[in-house]
């Protein structure tokens, strides 16, 4: 992960970009050299050829070892291992869709979809050499090659592979007018093409010294050839496209840019002379970038021009970048980036483009630097001191035998004085430069000066000198200020406070009253409080002495060793520590030092100029940064987030980020946690929706982004439904086991429990059979034989006085007779296939017919049974049968009827047996005996059946029951 460090290192020089925006423009730059992207530190190769910014802020470079695409955090390359046919990537187009056409030399044209390679399946060698692409919204694309017998166009469609090949030949623009197809013509050896609002221009290549090739020729969807703008036809256009600043268009020709519409040339900057050539040219609001060719020396170099600059400015030579230019591209926050030819990438800030910075005394080292009105005095090493005007006019430069550690403007005697070790030294009596003891000299302002020696404070006002010592010989004095009736005294024993004259302690802090660090190093006065620089950061104490706010490490400072706190005009805290410059703006903090671009390498002093300049003296020269109120602090304000699945990937992009640069993010009400890997994987969480919140910071500002919502959904498999519905199931069918198992064991209960109801009904019934069979013989034998056997005894009595009474004889016939009938309804209701109703009702019939035959009544009888095998409860067949009987034999005695029908049915389990007669009828109130009526309800009662009896025109008797 080495590189990936040394790339945020590099990438956090981007820092310098967003202070130095605030400063203006001037001709004199510095020679800052930005980023520098090569293969140390992960760009895939250092000879890249082109480049391309899409809408998200990626930039694409194709280079030698395929095409890389930069986040503003880390680098990506795709090349044949991904699926390219050739690791060359020569140029690089992107439609309105957001696919990335990509030429390679040698392998045809590809796409790149979602990071995926598709391949374009064009296999014609003098297509597979493109050296330029452009792509059109609606699919379709050009390329350039050069073919055997000129320059080769096709135009193609990214969806389709289907594709047009053409020729453009020199006569074919210059006379005829048309794009022709075929070979054996002069070509044209020199020629480019640009392509915007959808068509395609020809004009002027960039080899202008080959062949002469003038104005703009427009190529039609019928491979027309017409020169649109023919106050360009006398003009050798190196470059043509649309100007978004001027809403119009523009064209080089040379070392001039022509601002024009479709009516004629608007404007026209001449930046340089025809030695040479404008490739590309990159316009803003506030300066001109322009890629261009030097027809002399042939060299490839960037310049920049601003409206108030006289020339433009040879960024190569500023900046002393050693390589030629392939490409130029400006970002959405004007940073300028560069490709070159053996070089890698550059990137130079906006800050760098638009400020100006003097570098002076470069590669010296400056111990200390004091600013006296409008003169500056240098100490360099070796007890050199340099005094100057204006940055320009040396007044004197000189080098003192004695060792020189400081040097101190006195504003109340405009005089610079210098610390050396011996006493009484004067080296130039012209000079404003005063040698004195080994001591510290501060002005705060004209009105008092300090000298500090050791433990002893001197300090003039107005005219007065006061003096002070502490008691302890060991404690020294570091710097002392004035705030309205105090005087404040940073010590190696903590800060103290005193009364102004009359030197009263007033506070003492340090660590002991566990307020500040022992070691207080320097002081300001910032906002009515006193801001405290010691080895452990900066603490803020109030005018009574209590602690406001530390700043160290953990509040953004990368070193919290501070030498001196300044605050500019503008309220900016500048702080000088150890490791560089720290500048501190309201909450925000930015750390600006050698890995930012600072081309110090130790920092020794800040001074401010009278006209606001901020001026650093340190290791290897003096940079002098031109401040102005800007904002100081821009940071990371998009991150671009992608997401698979349940996998997020995250990377900053527009601007780069600094090797300070932080990504959080915190999981529903959980904590914040810091992002190293810019990668989060969710797909081992617990299932249920989540709310994932990001923030980032490239210096010291938080940047939150939109919430993003997500949701783990286990597999099918893995739901807890699919468990809680198999447990289900397994219950359910456990419990549908047990409950068939009840269920048998409850019906095997109930069959058992019926089978001995059954049984104790059945031996119930037997008894009742047996009763009633002992009651029926009791009443059809018992009277019948007793008549007999009375009739019998009186019958023999008459045949002993000689008398034969045949009345006798036939009462004792009939009743022969019916005790033979009774007998026989007795033994068939015994047998069991009595209880059958189609044999009850074959016994019915058969006994009407019988009883009715030989008599005046006509007896029918109709049956319609549905189920032949319908059986009847034990002890019906016997009740229905004496019940029928009983009505056909009063019917045959008293209803004086012609005819008489019997019906029975069952339907369905519905059983209804009726006899009705048209007889004469009876009325129920006045008939003498009714027994015989009441023997049949008795009997349809002891069954449970119903019974009616009507009898008003004819009898109508009507048996229902269910048979179950």
């Amino acid at each position: 992960m080495s590189w990936k460090r040394t790339i945020a290192n590099q990438i956090a020089i981007i820092g310098i970009a967003f202070i130095i925006q605030c400063f203006f423009f001037s001709l004199s730059y510095s020679q800052i050299i930005g980023l520098h992207f090569d293969t140390k530190t992960g760009f895939p190769h250092n000879t890249a050829y082109n480049l391309h910014i899409d809408s998200l802020g990626n930039i694409y470079t194709g280079t030698n070892a395929g095409l890389s695409i930069f986040n503003g955090l880390t680098f990506k390359t795709i090349n044949t291992q991904h699926g390219l046919r050739n690791h060359v990537v020569v140029d690089i187009a992107q439609n309105k869709a957001g696919d990335i056409n990509i030429s390679t030399w040698g392998g045809g044209v590809m796409q790149l979809k979602n990071d995926s390679v598709y391949d374009d399946k064009i296999e014609k060698n003098n297509l597979c050499y493109a050296s330029k692409l452009r792509a059109l919204d609606s699919g379709f694309f050009y390329r350039q090659s050069l073919g055997n017998f000129g320059i080769n166009y096709s135009c193609e469609n990214s969806s389709t592979n289907k594709y047009d090949e053409f020729f453009i030949w020199k006569d074919s623009l210059k006379k005829t007018a048309k794009a022709k197809i075929g070979p054996k013509a002069p070509y044209i050896q020199d020629v480019n093409f640009s392509c915007f609002n959808e068509r395609l221009f020809f004009h002027q290549g960039f080899w202008g010294n080959r062949e002469r090739f003038t104005g703009v020729h427009l190529l039609n969807s019928n491979k027309q050839i017409s020169t649109p703008y023919s106050f360009l036809n006398n003009s050798q256009i190196h470059m043509i496209d649309t100007c978004a600043v001027h809403q119009c268009l523009k064209a080089s020709s040379f070392g001039n840019v022509y601002h024009f519409n479709q009516s004629g040339i608007i404007s026209q900057d001449s930046f340089l002379n025809d030695h040479f050539i404008i490739r590309k040219h990159l316009c803003r609001e506030t300066f001109q970038s322009f890629n261009t060719f030097n027809l002399k020396n042939q060299g490839f170099d960037v310049y920049l021009k601003f409206p108030d600059s006289p020339s433009p400015t040879n960024l190569m030579q500023k900046h002393s970048i050693n390589h030629r230019v392939s490409d130029i591209e400006l970002d959405s926050n004007e940073n300028l980036w560069i490709s070159l030819f053996g070089g890698g990438m550059r990137l130079l800030p906006s800050g760098l483009i638009k400020t100006q910075i003097d570098y002076l005394f470069q590669d010296k080292n400056i111990l200390d630097i004091s600013l006296a009105n409008d003169s500056i005095v240098y100490l360099l090493e070796d007890n050199h001191i340099i005094h100057k005007a204006n940055q320009q006019e040396v007044i004197y430069s000189t080098t003192l035998k004695d060792n020189i550690t400081a040097l101190h403007f006195i504003k109340s005697k405009d005089k610079v004085y210098a610390d050396v070790s011996i006493r009484n030294y004067n080296p130039n009596k012209n000079s404003n430069i005063i040698s004195g003891q080994k001591s510290m000299y501060f002005s705060q302002d004209s009105s008092f000066t300090f000298k500090v020696l050791g433990n002893y404070l001197w300090y003039t006002y107005a005219k007065d000198t006061f003096q002070f010592s502490f008691k302890e010989i060991h404690l020294n004095i570091k710097h002392v200020v004035t705030s309205q009736d105090k005087i404040w005294i940073a010590t190696n024993n903590g800060l103290h406070a005193i009364k102004k004259f009359s030197h009263q302690p007033i506070f003492h802090l340090n660590e002991e009253n566990g307020k500040i660090s022992n070691n207080v190093l320097c002081l300001q006065e910032i906002n009515n409080n006193i801001w405290a620089g010691t080895m452990r950061g900066i603490a803020i104490i109030s005018k009574d002495g209590k602690l406001q706010k530390t700043i160290n490490k953990d509040s953004g400072l990368d070193n919290e060793h501070i030498n001196k706190i300044h605050k500019d005009r503008y309220g900016k805290v500048w702080v000088l520590t150890q490791k560089g410059v720290s500048l501190i703006n309201s909450s925000n903090i930015f750390n600006l030092n050698s890995d930012y671009g600072l081309p110090l390498e130790k920092i020794t002093d800040l001074e401010e100029s009278n006209n606001g300049n901020i001026w650093l003296a340190g290791g290897k020269g003096v940079v002098v940064l031109k401040n102005n109120n800007a904002d100081l602090f821009n940071e990371i304000n998009k991150l671009h987030i992608t997401k698979s699945g349940l996998r997020y990937k995250f990377a900053p992009v527009a601007i780069p980020a600094s090797s300070n640069y932080m990504l959080h993010y915190k999981i529903n009400n959980g904590g914040w946690q810091n992002l190293q890997s810019m990668s989060l994987d969710f797909t081992d969480y617990k299932q249920g929706k989540y709310r994932l919140e990001l923030r980032a910071k490239n210096f010291s500002q938080w940047k939150y982004f939109p919430v993003q919502k997500f949701e783990v959904v286990y597999p099918w498999y893995q739901q807890p439904w699919l468990f809680i519905i198999l447990l289900c199931v397994t219950f359910g069918l456990v419990t549908f086991w047990i409950l068939k198992k009840l269920t048998s064991l409850k019906k095997k209960h109930e069959l058992l429990l019926r089978t001995l109801s059954e049984n104790k009904t059945l031996q119930k019934e037997l008894v009742n059979v047996r009763e009633t069979a002992a009651s029926d013989f009791h009443d059809a034998m018992g009277n019948k034989l007793a008549g007999i056997t009375v009739l019998s005894e009186m019958l023999l009595r008459d045949a002993e006085k000689g008398r034969l009474n045949n009345q006798r004889v036939i009462r004792i016939k009939e009743d022969a007779k019916g005790l033979y009938d009774g007998m026989k309804d007795v033994i068939w209701a015994m047998k069991s296939s009595s209880d059958e109703l189609w044999e009850l009702a074959v016994y019915l019939i058969d006994f009407g017919e019988k009883m009715f035959q030989g008599t005046d009544i006509q007896f029918y009888s109709q049956q319609n049974i549905d189920d032949k095998g319908a059986r009847l409860p034990i002890g019906w067949n016997k009740q229905i049968l004496l019940i029928f009987k009983e009505a056909m034999t009063n019917s045959l005695k008293y209803s004086e009827a012609d005819t008489i029908a019997l019906n029975l049915v069952l339907d369905r389990k519905r059983l209804m047996i009726s006899l009705i007669d048209n007889g004469i009828g009876f009325d129920m109130n006045a008939i003498d005996r009714i027994n015989g009526i009441s023997n049949m309800r008795n009997r349809a009662q002891t069954i449970g059946v119903e019974l009616e009896i009507h009898s008003q025109k004819g009898t109508h008797i009507i048996m229902t029951a269910n048979i179950l």
